[in-house]
């Protein structure tokens, strides 16, 4: 008998191909019906048979279609929302940060070129 195999080392690689093999099942989409992992492109559940829908990476019920449609452009346009808040927030700073950085950037570059090539 192997060495390897009297530790208990096979037990060890059969549990992490397990493992990685049920991590890889954890990221794909679930089926609307059963909840087990299913492949994007499919149209039927390989599980349970079921047919699914699709709305943009999320699967649905085909009756469910519009409404996980519906709430997914929502869901964006509170985004945007957000986003715009966050850039109408930020506008003032950004102005100020322009009129200070780019000076100093100016000044440093005079230095740095005068410093450099040593004009007088």
């Amino acid at each position: 008998m192997e060495l390897w195999k009297l530790f208990g080392f096979s037990n060890y690689l059969q549990n992490k191909q397990i493992k990685d093999h049920l991590a890889a099942d954890s990221n794909k989409p679930k089926c609307p019906h059963c909840g087990g992992p299913t492949e994007p492109s499919y149209t039927r559940c390989k599980n349970c048979g079921q047919k699914i829908a699709w709305a943009g990476h999320v699967a649905c019920k085909p009756g469910n279609l519009s409404k996980v449609q519906n709430k997914a452009r929502s869901r964006e346009r509170e985004d945007r929302i957000k986003q715009l808040r966050l850039d109408a927030r930020l506008k003032p700073y950004i102005k100020w940060f322009n009129r200070i950085f780019y000076p100093i950037v100016f000044i440093f570059l005079c230095w740095f070129v005068k410093y450099v090539f040593e004009v007088s």
